[in-house]
């Protein structure tokens, strides 16, 4: 039987709703969730869909009107050539269906799969869940070199997958185009192992600093799956709609899972999709003030937080350009799930480093998604808390 462990994230967030259920207010920075609604055209379009047809069953791969959008997308936001929105596009029920119908494909019982570490405990739970073995990678204040050198180590005749999550999700550390390309061409000299490469913060930098795919190298393209979604650059997490990226071969097994388990994704949530995401392939206004809105508001509470964190002793950070998270690492603490219990009583919700993995022990994954007021409140409780 196929068991999955209860996500760590997930886990906070489910205990932290325990406590408001009986009166308590709580500050809310461990769910990667924006504070932001959707932009007001999603909202509209989606309403104006509703009144003008009842949602029914679509095909499994997805509307062809939104994977020919989606191809459009990658062609334009990646430079590369334009996948086939017949074959080598899927549509899905959220980007974590799209990664568990990724790695179902890619792995069998008794395969590794190497995860840089710290990582989203998701790619973890799914890998262990279907059998396979995790295999994690440091990388967290390491230079090019050291990662690539340990890469080649940790690469064994089990290897199957590599996933890439960039930004990073929980340090929102950015992979440099330049060692990607160190990696695509470790990779490309291995025959049996292909790519996950997680985007779903791919819209999502600060201070000049540039998103960068692995599926750019044209080495390793054939053998990469690129997953991303709307939850993010869209802020339509309750839409649930994501999608993969990759060789035909690879797509047309993961569309045979989804035709018998979901079916589909809601047709209403892909139409509005598809008219969202023709918006920002044809630069439309709308779009792109709602997103530079967004990413300046996420930049200014960027900065403060780790303004604030800077000046506490011994914490240190290496330092996030993507997402929207802050990774700071605890001199003094030896546990960090303890430790987010302890803020958890004083009314703060934060996600404990060790359930993105071993290298996340002594850290605590803090999620800028709440206004700047909030965010010094939490400030106010770490201080108090941390130097006891």
């Amino acid at each position: 039987m196929v068991k999955f462990e209860e996500s760590g994230t997930v886990a906070f967030f489910n205990r932290a709703k325990q406590f408001e259920t009986q009166g308590k207010p709580l500050i809310h920075l461990e769910v990667g969730e924006l504070d932001f609604p959707p932009p007001s055209f999603v909202i509209r379009d989606a309403q104006e869909i509703l009144t003008q047809r009842s949602p029914k069953y679509t095909p499994s791969w997805g509307l062809p009107e939104l994977r020919e959008e989606i191809g459009i997308y990658l062609e334009k936001r990646y430079r590369i050539p334009r996948p086939d929105s017949r074959s080598e596009i899927m549509v899905t029920p959220g980007a974590k269906f799209a990664l568990f119908l990724a790695f179902s494909v890619l792995l069998d019982p008794g395969d590794e799969c190497i995860l840089f570490s710290p990582y989203f405990p998701t790619f973890k739970a799914i890998v262990e869940g279907i059998g396979g073995k995790v295999i994690e990678q440091s990388f967290l204040g390491l230079s090019d070199a050291e990662i690539t050198t340990e890469l080649q180590k940790k690469i064994t005749n089990k290897t199957r997958v590599i996933v890439i999550n960039s930004p990073n999700n929980p340090s929102g550390i950015i992979i440099s185009k330049d060692l990607l390309g160190k990696i695509a061409g470790i990779i490309s000299s291995q025959k049996n192992i292909h790519v996950i490469s997680d985007d779903i913060y791919e819209r999502f930098t600060y201070e000049g600093q540039v998103f960068s795919s692995i599926t750019q190298f044209p080495e390793i393209r054939a053998r990469t799956i690129v997953i991303n979604g709307f939850s993010k650059s869209f802020a339509m997490t309750g839409f649930r709609i994501g999608y993969a990226i990759g060789p035909s071969q690879v797509i047309s097994e993961v569309d045979k899972i989804q035709q018998n388990t979901v079916t589909c994704v809601n047709e209403t949530v892909q139409l509005t999709g598809a008219k969202a995401l023709e918006r920002t392939n044809h630069n439309d206004a709308d779009y792109y003030h709602y997103s530079q809105d967004m990413l300046a508001e996420l930049a200014r509470r960027r900065q403060f937080l780790l303004e604030q964190l800077d000046q506490i002793p011994d914490i240190s950070i290496v330092r996030p350009y993507g997402a929207f998270y802050v990774f700071p690492k605890f001199g003094r603490i030896e546990s960090s799930y303890e430790f987010a219990l302890k803020l958890l009583d004083k009314g703060a919700v934060v996600t404990p480093g060790i359930v993105f993995g071993q290298f996340g022990e002594s850290h605590l994954r803090l999620c800028y998604t709440q206004p700047i007021k909030i965010l010094e409140q939490f400030i106010q409780i770490l201080k108090t808390i941390y130097k006891k």
